[in-house]
């Protein structure tokens, strides 16, 4: 259970009173306190997740909670644990997307993962694209870190990415303006995501919501046909 509230409160009775059908329920709050990071909320429910074995993660935010905690739920994904969203914010979904945990009425956010990770395939990602794609585009590539005022240039964007210290495309560089203006929702949202050689669509953009918002939504539809097409429109060739 994460929440911090009379939201997650309910939904603990509930579990509590449902022990009958194989329900522990173990109670932790994102962020424990306000000190605590983004980053570090992340790490830690993770590692909360492993150290007890947990195969059900149920967020029941307060109204206020809602975008963190669905960002906290996002970065579980890959733990391998189910991920529900409880609570009266929750009810709102479409009726055929509620589920039932025990008496808890629920909605499933990430089934339990199977096989590779969003990080392994982004970094499977960056390689294919730094041995099969990227050499051949060097000068397209060079021109459009020239236009970004990029302080290196491809063959430096190469020894990063491939070091995986960048992709060949992510997020913006937020820590870079010490994430100025980026809440601690989306921080925790994109922790996942490195930054990008390449930006998404609307990634450059002057406005930090929006370029929150095209990191989000980049995200959403990973896979490697999207890393390919981003990275040939953003190097000068159009493709569908």
């Amino acid at each position: 259970m994460v929440g911090s509230g009379a939201e997650s409160e309910r939904v603990r009775e509930s579990f509590e009173r449902a022990r009958g059908e194989g329900f522990e329920p173990l109670g932790t709050r994102a962020p424990a306190g306000p000190q605590e990071s983004p980053e570090s909320a992340a790490a830690r429910l993770r590692a909360l997740v492993e150290d007890e074995r947990i195969q059900i993660v149920c967020v029941a935010p307060e109204p206020s909670e809602v975008p963190f905690l669905l960002a906290a739920a996002a970065s579980l994904r890959d733990s391998g644990a189910a991920i529900y969203w409880a609570g009266s914010v929750a009810q709102l979904a479409a009726e055929e997307r509620l589920g039932s945990l025990g008496n808890v009425r629920a909605v499933l956010l990430h089934a339990p993962s199977r096989g590779l990770s969003v990080r392994a395939r982004k970094r499977a990602s960056d390689l294919l694209l730094s041995i099969f794609v990227a050499p051949f585009r060097w000068g397209a590539l060079r021109a459009y870190l020239t236009s970004r005022g990029a302080q290196y240039g491809p063959g430096e964007a190469w020894g990063r990415v491939w070091s995986g210290r960048l992709s060949w495309v992510g997020r913006s560089a937020y820590e870079v303006e010490r994430w100025a203006d980026v809440p601690g929702w989306a921080r925790l949202a994109l922790e996942s995501m490195r930054p990008g050689v390449v930006t998404p669509p609307n990634g450059s953009s002057g406005d930090p919501m929006a370029r929150v918002a095209a990191d989000l939504a980049y995200l959403r539809r990973f896979s490697l046909a999207e890393d390919l097409r981003v990275f040939l429109r953003a190097t000068g060739r159009s493709v569908p």
